[in-house]
């Protein structure tokens, strides 16, 4: 291309502004494309960081899960097959010259909350506590569930568990039932009795409504509560507690027994009389119904059938646990630790009833009623 001097000068200038703009161009695109790609790539990593975040805590909650239900299903004692399903049999300590302390507890609960009663006295007794079908690590068993069913199933657990009688039988609320009636079938297997604010056998007649709540559905009764741990239920099982506790073929095991509870009472009242054995009834000393007319009428009759459980045996002491309601191996644990001492070291020594009027809790010691 043909040009003057100073017309090619201006186009040259023009040619290198426009390489210089292009260069310029080329530069910021390729700064923005690389900032472009470094933000995507944070972005990216920040994406994965998240979920690798996420991913670790959910394998961290699998694994917690894991150990919990590994901790839930790790039963303390020994599943001991009974024919029909296994049983769960806790005990401490080693076997000696005393009896074995078998104990049972009430409707709903099972052998966690005897734990510290358990520890406390190792060094003395081989104690046990075990599960009714159903309720902490024992399988549900089969119908009915009734306490001849049960002390049945008991009598085959301690054989097959290869625990030799003599026993020292304890039994709290409905688990009074159970050993009231084990020791009316096999007396020469019981060396002892404690009952631990114990249902009476005629207790369905005087406290029709104390029983759970019953719905009816589809035929079916259905049990309507939820599980609530007793107030001084040891700390560090509470937690374990409340999943056993609530499980389904616990919730179940309380339905059918307290459906059976009336058949039950009929049960243990059928058997006749207790045996001569030593026999300690411990009673709640705190109101389990309101300060009124109708709560006080409760009151006297549950300490009527109270007095009349200390009377199934003419070697019997009763005890009033004026700090307990009805946990009172929870509450006064040393009380239930002295009855069987008491019981071990010959039996107890006087008949004592609770007074039904006039008289606090606090002055059963003084109310004597005999020799034994």
């Amino acid at each position: 291309m043909a040009c003057f001097a100073s017309s090619c000068d201006d186009m040259t200038g023009i040619l290198w502004a426009y390489r210089l703009n292009f260069i310029e161009l080329l530069l910021s695109n390729a700064e923005y494309t690389t900032r472009s790609l470094f933000m995507r790539i944070m972005s990216f990593s920040k994406q994965i960081y998240i979920i690798l975040i996420i991913f670790s805590g959910q394998i961290s909650s699998v694994r917690a899960a894991t150990d919990e239900a590994e901790i839930l299903w790790s039963p303390p004692g020994k599943l001991i097959n009974v024919g029909t399903h296994r049983l769960h049999i806790f005990c401490l300590g080693e076997r000696n010259h005393k009896p074995v302390a078998i104990i049972d507890s009430g409707l709903g609960s099972f052998s966690l909350e005897w734990l510290k009663l358990q520890q406390d006295l190792s060094d003395e007794y081989q104690i046990c506590s075990y599960d009714r079908a159903g309720y902490g690590w024992s399988d549900p068993g089969p119908f009915p569930r009734t306490t001849s069913n049960i002390v049945s199933e008991l009598k085959t657990l301690l054989q097959n568990a290869h625990i030799p009688p003599p026993y020292l039988l304890l039994g709290h609320s409905f688990g009074g039932y159970n050993m009231m009636y084990f020791t009316k079938a096999y007396p020469k297997d019981v060396a002892g009795l404690i009952l631990i604010d114990s249902s009476h056998p005629d207790q369905a007649a005087w406290f029709p409504s104390v029983f759970p709540e019953m719905a009816y559905s589809r035929g079916r009764a259905r049990y309507v509560s939820f599980p609530k741990l007793p107030e001084n239920y040891p700390h560090e099982k509470k937690r374990l507690g409340y999943h056993l506790m609530s499980s389904r073929k616990a919730t179940n095991a309380l339905r059918f027994e307290s459906m059976n509870f009336e058949i039950s009472a009929r049960q243990v009242a059928q058997m006749g009389s207790l045996p001569g054995i030593p026999l300690i009834v411990l009673t709640r000393g705190e109101r389990a119904w309101p300060d009124t007319p109708e709560g006080e009428k409760l009151e006297t009759i549950w300490t009527r059938l109270q007095n009349d459980l200390a009377r199934m045996s003419e070697k019997s002491k009763h005890i009033s646990a004026d700090f307990s309601g009805h946990y009172i191996h929870l509450d006064q644990p040393l009380l239930v630790e002295d009855a069987i001492r008491s019981i071990e070291n010959g039996g107890p020594c006087v008949k004592r009833e609770i007074p039904l009027n006039n008289v606090s809790m606090n002055e059963v010691s003084s109310a004597v009623s005999g020799e034994c």
